[in-house]
């Protein structure tokens, strides 16, 4: 018989249904094994396979198969929903309790407008144009179909919900009335985000990385032994789910373990083995023993390089408002109050090490750069550092004094045109370009960056305007705001001029000033209130203030 691990995914759930104990293995089953079963599993043994499948295994399944990037696809859901009501109620009851509220209530949102008792006696801009009739089942809320291609299993679950657990009906009716698509949305793939990665996935961007390293030659030179097959379905495998999914099919641990299970001890395997071994070194954390904390780093680094990187897709598909939306949502203060004072520890390690060593050579090299430029990769989708997109070759750096001065300034935005190398997708077409754009003009570093020079920066590029000079900007920051344990504090004799300057762009007479103007007001007082200052809407600024100015932004 074939190995399993050689089968492709539906034939390996066949195989594991036709065994003596099929409830046993699928629970035993890593959750991304099962989601790539269960996509390639013939219609029999997909019904099987859900009601074998645990809750959780489910909640995994669907944080793969909904996403495609940041964009959640709500009739991704739907469809699954509809299977699980189709093979199991009780399985059904059980996954949506574990399913994060947010997923569901953007999902139902696309297809029902919900209201109350009260308001359907009042005319309102929603309903014109929708010819069904209203549902309820409670005569408190009432569903209106937006679309009916799930109207039939939309019906159904509701029933379910409403029978089994009214108070989650209620909060599931309440969200599609009240919950906005933007925020469910932010929430939804931030927790999606923190549940891959305490399972060891990794983000879109590495499992990016890893063709680009590993090559797709060296892949199909490997499928012309059939003795390496075994190795080339696990690589496969992950492949896919990085396609469907943006995110690595097996964490970088357990990907080698596997990898490594089945190359065994045979001799005609150990230079496979070998070139393995490296590439996993670079992906998975190659940290010194001293740096504890390298973990927590990489973490924040990696949610704060992701949402940098999907506002940047939002830009480039021209939709500034959801970029600027985007960036001031709750992972980026994440990255802003924690993930720079950890970067700043991280380099005084390193510079430590370096000292103590004397050891500067590529590979500490790449380890120093490492955690900072994976920051600025995201916003400036580059190659990853010394990677040569062009030769895939690392790229040699000749002259000590390079390495002696990105080892002293690793924080310092004086030394990041010596950190770059390779093309950049933003037509950064040398290092002399990147010392005269505005991002470098803003004086990006990783002890003062926050919110508001990162919206200019970005919208400076991407749209030829600038609704504050680089030097004014400059001079708020420098005199208006100092750095606390790693969260910026706005000093207090400079809130007068703060507001002032808030209320110049929201005067301005474009429209992108006063979009600008909104998203720093938002950002700054509602989500960074207890760093700046302990501002606080209600209490330390008037309320004819903040009307008058949304009066003018809007």
């Amino acid at each position: 018989m074939k190995e399993p691990s050689a089968l492709q995914p539906g034939e390996r759930l066949s195989l594991a249904l036709k065994s003596s104990q099929p409830y046993k293995i699928f629970r035993s089953l890593p959750s991304e094994d099962l989601y790539l079963m269960v996509l390639d599993a013939e219609p029999e043994d997909l019904e099987l396979a859900i009601k074998y499948a645990s809750a959780e295994q489910h909640r995994d399944i669907i944080d793969l198969y909904i996403w495609e990037k940041d964009e959640m696809h709500p009739e991704l859901v739907m469809d699954w929903l509809r299977r699980l009501l189709e093979c199991d109620e009780a399985k059904l009851i059980k996954v949506m309790a574990k399913l994060d509220p947010e997923i569901l209530i953007y999902a139902f949102k696309k297809y029902i407008l919900v209201m109350l008792h009260e308001d359907t006696d009042e005319p309102f801009p929603e309903l014109a144009g929708i010819d069904s009739a209203p549902k309820s089942l409670d005569s408190q809320f009432f569903y209106f179909y937006l679309e009916k291609e799930f109207a039939e299993t939309i019906d159904a679950i509701l029933i379910l919900v409403f029978n089994h657990n009214y108070q989650a009906y209620w909060n599931l009716m309440q969200g599609c009335r009240h919950e906005l698509p933007l925020e469910l949305i932010e929430n939804a793939y931030y927790w999606r985000t923190n549940r891959m990665e305490e399972k060891g996935f990794f983000n879109y961007l590495d499992s990016q990385s890893i063709f680009v390293e590993f090559g797709m030659e060296e892949i199909e030179r490997m499928k012309k032994s059939p003795k390496e097959m075994p190795l080339i379905s696990t690589i496969a495998e992950t492949g896919k789910i990085a396609a469907h999914s943006y995110f690595f099919g097996f964490s970088g641990s357990s990907f080698l373990e596997k990898a490594m299970e089945k190359a065994g001890d045979r001799q005609d395997m150990g230079e496979l083995k070998f070139q393995t071994i490296l590439i996993m070194n670079k992906l998975i954390s190659a940290s010194l023993p001293s740096m504890t904390d390298i973990k927590e780093i990489k973490n924040c680094i990696r949610r704060g390089m992701d949402t940098l990187s999907l506002a940047l897709d939002y830009l480039s598909d021209g939709r500034p408002d959801h970029a600027a939306e985007f960036l001031s949502g709750a992972r980026m203060e994440t990255l802003f109050r924690s993930g720079f004072s950890l970067i700043n520890n991280l380099a005084r390690k390193l510079k430590e090490f370096f000292r103590e060593s004397g050891i500067v050579n590529q590979e500490t090299l790449f380890l120093l750069g490492h955690p900072c430029v994976e920051i600025l990769n995201g916003i400036l989708k580059s190659p990853p550092l010394f990677f040569n997109i062009e030769t895939g070759e690392l790229i040699n750096f000749d002259k000590k004094e390079q390495i002696e001065s990105a080892a002293r300034g690793i924080d310092e935005a004086h030394c990041l045109d010596r950190l770059f190398c390779g093309k950049f997708k933003l037509q950064f077409r040398s290092l002399e370009e990147i010392g005269n754009s505005k991002l470098y003009q803003a004086g990006l570093s990783f002890s003062n960056l926050f919110i508001s020079g990162l919206c200019n920066i970005i919208l400076n590029r991407h749209f030829e305007f600038q609704p504050v000079p680089a030097a004014r900007l400059s001079e708020i920051r420098e005199k208006a705001f100092q750095l606390e344990n790693g969260a910026f504090t706005l000093r207090q004799e400079y809130r007068k001029e703060f507001y002032e300057w808030i209320e110049e762009l929201a005067s301005g007479e474009k429209e992108k000033e006063r979009r600008l103007a909104a998203d720093l007001l938002k950002t700054w007082i509602e989500e960074f209130a207890v760093e700046i200052g302990s501002i606080h809407p209600a209490r330390d600024i008037d309320p004819r203030f903040i009307k008058t100015f949304l009066i003018k932004a809007a």
